[in-house]
């Protein structure tokens, strides 16, 4: 690059072009639209059979390289870290190691802030494209998968008997949604309003609920429904969390949009007033001039 000065200084470097990296937060902010268009064009067969043919040559999945660019600021953080780990008080690098160290890290903030939510959408999207069958769009910028795990599924058959099925059950903040283990889709149940129950009639056995629905999942052992539980619970509280910031961000909105109508009105009323004084000065003038030339006055004013 013939704007790129040349140093053997890495810190100098670094501190210098910066500010360059900031680019890399317009690629994290325009992210989930391009998960959300991926998953999109995923349905188009020319497209999927471009992206097979793709990584026949390619080292990684399409989504593993959209997500380097996000992860290269925080590298560039720890390479700085063992810089200057390494690089003693007195060298004339020292100081613009720690300077760059900061300015990375200012940068990196930002990035680390949309990291974790940039990679579960891939690992959404990845979980997405493997299940077949019929279903929605499981892209949402709000989703947060939690787990996957093989559990036995319970369902009522004929005759009161229980069928149990091995399932491929996936737990997301507000969603449940179960497969074959051949990834084959079989159903889905929405986690709003449900909550979760130990079964009192099977052994290691958990009943999710809501006023629409149930499921029942059987699991190997204690320790394992345990740890299910936990997430669920922490999905719950997350999900919670993202209905409460959203229904601020609605208020803020409303609240806004209230705020411009009464500017706008305020400024109608103005303007009418405005020309409701014009309007009565000109009939003053016109009533003054009238008199003064049935008196055979004179009225001079000035504008």
């Amino acid at each position: 690059y013939p704007f790129v000065k040349k140093s053997s200084d890495i810190g100098y470097c670094f501190l210098k072009y910066a500010d360059y990296l900031k680019i890399y937060t317009e690629f994290i902010n325009h992210y989930a639209g391009v998960i959300e268009c991926l998953s999109e064009n995923r349905k188009n067969k020319k497209f999927t059979h471009f992206l097979k043919e793709a990584r026949t040559n390619a080292k990684m999945e399409i989504t593993s390289y959209l997500i380097q660019p996000v992860q290269r600021i925080p590298r560039y953080v720890l390479l700085l870290k063992e810089l200057q780990r390494y690089t003693w008080p007195e060298h004339h690098e020292h100081d613009n190691l720690v300077k760059a160290l900061a300015k990375a890290e200012e940068i990196a903030t930002h990035v680390n802030e949309r990291k974790r939510q940039i990679e579960n959408m891939t690992k959404t999207l990845e979980v997405q494209s493997n299940i077949t069958g019929t279903f929605d769009s499981l892209i949402k910028p709000d989703r947060k998968m939690i787990r996957e795990d093989v559990l036995i599924k319970v369902s009522s058959g004929m005759f009161s008997s229980m069928k149990r099925k091995e399932r491929v059950m996936f737990l997301f903040s507000d969603l449940l949604l179960w497969t074959t283990t051949a990834y084959q889709f079989r159903g889905k149940m929405s986690l709003a309003a449900a909550h979760a129950e130990v079964s009192k009639k099977i052994d290691l056995g958990l009943e999710i609920s809501s006023s629409k629905e149930l499921c029942l999942l059987v699991f190997e052992s204690k320790a394992q429904m345990e740890s299910w539980i936990a997430d669920f619970k922490a999905g719950k509280e997350y999900a919670k969390k993202v209905r409460k910031r959203l229904m601020e961000v609605r208020k803020r909105t409303i609240d806004s949009k209230r705020g411009k109508a009464h500017t706008l009105v305020m400024e109608a009323f103005k303007t009418l007033e405005k020309d409701r004084s014009s309007a009565g000065s000109n009939e003053n003038l016109e009533n003054l001039s009238t008199h003064a030339s049935e008196t055979g006055g004179e009225i001079s004013h000035s504008v």
